[in-house]
């Protein structure tokens, strides 16, 4: 691609041209208004000698008409309401079947034009007497925080302060330069922060704009943002917390401070609040933050922090024990949500957005790695499949959950410090029950335990409430079936065009090694054989939608992907599995914080699922979902909800991984 500047699509950046003549001002543009509008005596003669005769106006005819036609429409209405008016039982007849009519159509067409606005639930809160009282962060999880240009290769030009990542602006970037926007994206894969010493910048937008609305129309936390707003809420007493979703934690510390500025929100809510205590609420990668923080301030700072700052902790889809698509993201580029098209989609994909870049943006992105499976066979083996990525033509090459990491040290050994984060007896591992949970030697070295909450108890809070809450019934990627690369197909990943990389980086800094990839959908069905029998023979399989039967439990090959229960995004065990030791293990809640555990089961139809209904479990629909919207106001509000809601097996899943069942 070329490396020559172009213009964004902006508004901002559309500036009138110098040749274009300024408009007069005050009384000299009436009169210049007036010299223009009044013809001069000599314009009058020449127009007069020119007219043979005077036309008959035009308004003339026109009022006729308009008198007239007004007049009939008059006289029709007079007579229709007459009739109604002395017909009082066909009149009640009619109004009846123009009722039923309109409850049909509100049936009929609710689905398609329902935006799940939050009204009904602002005045369902308005009747309960629920106002605002504990001050609210807001914490986003992945891609959730937009973000900014600060600065800019030559290929986006000097432009600054525009949206590189959500908004009307990203679209256009990438469909103007592609590889421009992948670049720029991408951190420096040594160190994992702002890539040719501070050449390209980007930051988080601050503020509600950055999460309330990804793009115009698509809502991330702007109905939560609504409802909190309609109990008495400001940004006085709401906030949050927006970040750079790239670099691992840490590094958002060392580079932003971002910890240290969490802690200073949450101390200024509590401070201007008249010392209320914090409500945190939480997204999907945002409750690993979260929890990553309790960890960091109790080391740091004190121990006893948490209980007095934090009343509640509302944990919405949190990935607390990793999602697995994260590793298939960063071994070969692929996940479900790109396998299911056809090879001529998936090569028109290629082309927009290239294969090896896609590898090369994720393997730079440290928060990628805290999303690795936590746990091992221990955890993800209880549906007697241990092998995470299944090579059914090369069984040698499978790999099993246990084994996950050193096959990850070795083959993605030029990614950033990833002996640093991937260790298996720190980071993925489940510590036996009748070992204590391990100890760290200093700060560094507590990093990896903090970022497993297998591996790392919740903090002192004897007086936190912690509310779990998300999404069960959807088909969710697990494992995954590969193969080896064909030759051909590595030489021409080898050979893509030069991208805007090559402007900055030599050919052996590339990361264009892919020797697997996911079986194509096409080929799947004859290798379903050489699968696990626990995978092909004594499960259902799953519906989609879900309508007729319950999907708990179940497992199925979809096109080259294992899936079972789980947000479609986060499979059950990330979601449920922490919650329920907390409930009944002192080993991981010492302290006794109180845990309640409120499953969603998604269970709406395609229509409502296209239209992000307020029912939704889905791993992102659920920041609208009603239920979730209320829960988050009565916490905030100082109720402590005690109804609990669990269609799962996750309660079953923790008394096995418990008592290490599964291995």
């Amino acid at each position: 691609s070329s490396s020559a500047s172009f213009p964004v699509s902006r508004t901002r950046r559309i500036s009138s041209s110098s040749n274009q003549p300024k408009m007069p001002k005050g009384r000299d543009a009436k009169a210049d208004k007036a010299g223009k509008d009044e013809p001069s005596p000599g314009d009058a003669a020449s127009s007069a000698a020119a007219s043979p005769s005077p036309k008959k106006p035009r308004g003339v005819a026109t009022k006729r008409w308009f008198v007239l036609s007004t007049g009939a429409v008059g006289a029709i209405v007079a007579v229709v309401v007459a009739v109604w008016a002395v017909m009082p039982k066909e009149r009640v007849e009619m109004e009846l079947k123009a009722a039923e009519m309109k409850k049909w159509l509100d049936s009929t067409l609710q689905p398609w034009f329902n935006t799940s606005s939050p009204l009904p639930l602002e005045r369902r809160l308005k009747d309960k007497g629920i106002k605002a009282k504990h001050p609210v962060l807001f914490v986003p999880g992945l891609v959730s925080s937009q973000l900014e240009v600060w600065n800019a290769l030559e290929c986006f030009g000097d432009d600054r302060r525009w949206k590189i990542w959500g908004g009307v602006d990203m679209f256009t970037a990438v469909l103007q330069n592609t590889s421009c926007w992948l670049e720029h994206l991408t951190l420096d894969e040594k160190t994992g922060l702002d890539p040719y010493d501070g050449a390209i910048k980007m930051r988080a937008q601050e503020g509600f704009a950055s999460v309330d609305y990804f793009f115009p129309g698509f809502w991330v936390w702007g109905k939560l943002t609504e409802v909190l707003g309609s109990i008495g809420y400001d940004p006085n007493s709401l906030m949050t917390m927006s970040w750079d979703w790239r670099p691992s934690f840490d590094n958002l510390e060392v580079r932003d401070r971002l910890l240290t500025k969490m802690k200073r929100r949450i101390e200024d809510l509590y401070e201007f609040n008249g010392k209320q205590k914090v409500v945190l609420v939480s997204h999907s990668l945002g409750s690993l933050l979260t929890f990553f923080f309790f960890q960091w301030v109790t080391y740091h700072h004190d121990p006893k922090w948490v209980d007095k700052h934090i009343h509640s902790w509302v944990n919405i889809a949190g990935a607390l024990l990793g999602v697995n698509k994260s590793t298939s993201c960063l071994f070969s580029g692929e996940m479900k949500d790109l396998n299911i098209f056809g090879p001529v989609i998936r090569y028109i994909i290629d082309k927009i957005l290239p294969l090896p870049d896609r590898v090369r943006l994720w393997r730079s992105m440290g928060t990628m790695r805290h999303m690795i499976p936590k746990g091992g066979a221990r955890v993800w083996g209880h549906l007697g499949e241990p092998t995470f990525m299944k090579f059914p033509a090369s069984p040698e090459l499978d790999l099993p959950f246990d084994d996950f990491v050193g096959w990850a040290n070795s083959y993605l050994d030029k990614a950033a410090d990833l002996n640093t984060w991937l260790d298996k007896d720190t980071y993925v591992s489940m510590p036996p029950p009748d070992q204590p949970l391990p100890t760290f030697r200093d700060a560094s070295d507590a990093i990896k335990y903090w970022l497993n909450p297998l591996a790392a108890p919740l903090p002192y809070a004897p007086n936190m409430k912690v509310f779990c809450t998300y999404g069960v019934g959807i088909p969710t990627e697990r494992n995954y079936l590969y193969q080896k690369m064909p030759a051909t197909h590595i030489s021409n990943h080898n050979q893509q065009q030069p991208t805007a990389t090559d402007q900055v980086l030599t050919s052996d800094q590339r990361l264009v090694d892919l020797p697997v990839q996911m079986i194509p959908p096409h080929q799947v069905s004859g290798l379903l054989a050489n699968l696990s029998s626990a995978t092909t023979s004594a499960r259902d399989a799953w519906e989609w939608p879900p309508l007729a039967s319950d999907p708990r439990g179940k497992v199925e090959v979809l096109d080259s992907v294992v899936v079972s229960d789980g947000d479609v995004s986060v499979p059950l065990e990330s979601l449920g599995l922490m919650c329920q030791l907390w409930r009944n293990t002192k080993r991981y809640n010492p302290s006794g914080a109180a845990v309640r555990v409120r499953e969603v089961y998604h269970n709406i139809s395609m229509t409502q699922e296209l239209m992000r209904d307020s029912k939704s479990g889905n791993h992102v629909d659920i920041l609208g979902n009603e239920d979730i919207l209320e829960l988050v106001a009565r916490v905030a509000s100082g109720d402590d909800p005690t109804d609990e809601r669990t269609f799962s097996l996750i309660q079953e899943i923790a008394h096995k991984v418990v008592n290490n069942e599964f291995t």
